[in-house]
C-alpha cells in the first residue's frame, strides 16, 4: 500500500471502530471518535489539497440547519447566567455534530462502508447483548443493566439500531446477498431484544418495537415468508416475556400511577415544572446552555439536572430562539430525505428509512429525556443521518434528486 494512502484510510478505520463500540462502550466510543475528529482536522488543514477524494457536494440546506443551531447555542451562551459553563456545553454539542460531515468525508473515501455499516452495528449489538446477559448473571431478566454505557445511553441506542437491522435484512433479501447475512442480522436482533429486556427501559421497550414495525411495514414486500415469520416470532416472544415479567409490568404500571404514588413521576414532574419555570424567567434566549439550576441538587454540586424533555429543556436553556433553531435543524435533513422515501435504489431506500426512523426516535425519546449532548446517542444519530444524505447525493435517480 502506498504510504500516501495511509492517512486517508485512517478515517474509515476510526469511523468503523467508533460505530462498532457505540452499542457497548462509552469510553472506547469517545476515544475513537476523538481520534476521528483529529483526523478530520488533519484533512481540513493538510490533506484537502494532497489527498485525492471525490466527494458529492454537501447539501446547503443541511449547512443552514447546522448554522442556525450553532448560532442559537453561541448567542445564548454569550448572554448566559454562567457563560463559561454554557460555552463548555455549546462546545460539546457542536463537537458531536461534527459526526455528520465526518461521515460524509469517510464515505467519500470508502463508499463500501455504506453497505458495511449495518454489519458493524450488528456486531456491536451482539457484544452489547452478551454484556447485558452477563450483567444479568446469564439470565433473561430485568436488572436495569447498562454495561459500559449509562442507562439512558443504552436505552437510546437500543431504540435506534433495531430498525436499521430489519432494514438491512430487507436490503439483503432484495439484492439476494445470501442466507448467512440474514442469519447474522437475525442473531443481532435477538441480542438487541435480550439487551432491551435486561436494560428494562420503558422508552426502549416502546420505541424499539414501534420503529422496527414501521421499518418492517416499509419493507414488507421484500420479506420472504420464513424470514417474516421469524421476525414476528421474535417480536411476539419478546412481548410475551415483557407481559409475564413482574418487574417490567411494574415499571409500566408505574407510568399510570399518580404523582403522589410514584417517586419516579414525582421527580419528572419536578424537573419538567422547573424547566417551564426557568423558561418563563428567560423566555427569549433562555438561561444558557447547561446553566439551568437544579431543582434538587445543591448549587456548586456539579450535577446537571435536565428537564427530562428535549423541547422543554431547549426552552429553558436557549429560549424561544433555541427551540426554533432546533426545529429548523430537524426540518432541514427531513425535508431532504422525505422525497427519497420511495426511491427505487435499494441502498438509498434503506438509508432513507433508517435516517427517518432515527429522527423519530430522537423526538419520541425526547419526550422523556434530554439526549442532545449525549455522545453515544448523538454520534449514532449523525452517523446514520450522514450516511443517508451521502447515499441520496451520491446515487441520484434523476437530476432533481440532488440535495440542495
Amino acid at each position: 500500500m502506498p504510504s500516501k494512502q495511509i492517512p486517508p484510510l485512517t478515517g474509515p478505520v476510526l469511523f468503523g471502530l467508533t460505530a462498532f463500540c457505540q452499542p457497548f462502550s462509552r469510553g472506547l466510543t469517545n476515544a475513537f471518535f476523538g481520534l476521528l475528529c483529529l483526523w478530520g482536522l488533519i484533512w481540513l488543514f493538510y490533506g484537502r489539497k494532497r489527498w485525492s477524494i471525490q466527494a458529492p457536494p454537501f447539501p446547503g440546506r443541511l449547512l443552514k440547519g447546522f448554522f442556525a443551531l450553532s448560532a442559537a447555542f453561541v448567542l445564548s451562551s454569550i448572554f448566559s447566567a454562567e457563560p463559561i459553563l454554557s460555552f463548555k456545553t455549546t462546545a460539546k454539542v457542536l463537537y458531536l455534530t461534527a459526526a455528520a460531515p465526518l461521515t460524509w468525508l469517510v464515505l467519500s473515501i470508502r463508499p463500501k462502508l455504506l453497505t458495511l455499516l449495518p454489519f458493524i452495528y450488528g456486531g456491536g449489538l451482539i457484544v452489547s447483548g452478551a454484556a447485558a446477559f452477563y450483567e444479568a448473571d446469564l439470565c433473561l431478566k430485568c436488572v436495569r443493566a447498562k454495561g459500559s454505557l449509562g442507562i439512558m445511553e443504552l436505552s437510546g441506542i437500543l431504540s435506534q439500531l433495531p430498525p436499521l437491522l430489519v432494514g438491512a435484512m430487507a436490503l439483503g433479501l432484495r439484492t439476494k446477498s445470501g442466507v448467512a447475512k440474514t442469519i447474522f442480522f437475525l442473531a443481532a436482533m435477538l441480542a438487541a431484544g435480550a439487551a432491551i429486556i435486561i436494560n428494562c427501559s420503558r422508552i426502549a421497550m416502546i420505541c424499539a418495537p414501534l420503529l422496527t414495525s414501521i421499518m418492517f411495514a416499509a419493507n414488507f414486500r421484500f420479506f420472504k415468508n420464513v424470514i417474516g415469520a421469524a421476525l414476528v416470532a421474535i417480536a411476539v416472544s419478546g412481548a410475551l416475556f415483557m407481559l409475564t415479567d413482574e418487574r417490567i409490568s411494574a415499571r409500566f404500571a408505574d407510568m399510570t400511577s399518580s404523582i403522589e404514588e410514584s417517586k419516579n413521576n414525582q421527580y419528572r414532574f419536578i424537573f419538567v415544572s422547573h424547566g417551564l419555570k426557568t423558561f418563563k424567567q428567560h423566555p427569549v434566549l433562555g438561561v444558557g446552555p447547561g446553566a439551568k439550576p437544579s431543582p434538587i441538587y445543591p448549587a456548586g454540586s456539579g450535577r446537571y439536572a435536565h428537564s427530562h424533555n428535549l423541547f422543554i429543556n431547549f426552552l429553558a436553556e436557549l429560549g424561544v430562539v433555541g427551540l426554533f433553531a432546533l426545529l429548523f435543524f430537524l426540518f432541514c435533513p427531513i425535508s431532504l430525505l422525505w422525497r427519497r422515501r420511495r426511491s427505487k435504489d435499494p441502498l438509498v431506500f434503506f438509508w432513507t428509512w433508517a435516517a427517518l426512523l432515527v429522527f423519530l426516535q430522537l423526538i419520541l425519546n425526547g419526550l422523556t429525556d434530554y439526549l442532545f449532548s449525549n455522545s453515544i446517542v448523538m454520534t449514532t444519530f449523525h452517523f446514520i443521518l450522514g450516511a443517508a444524505l451521502w447515499a441520496s447525493q451520491a446515487r441520484p435517480e434523476k437530476e432533481e434528486d440532488l440535495l440542495v
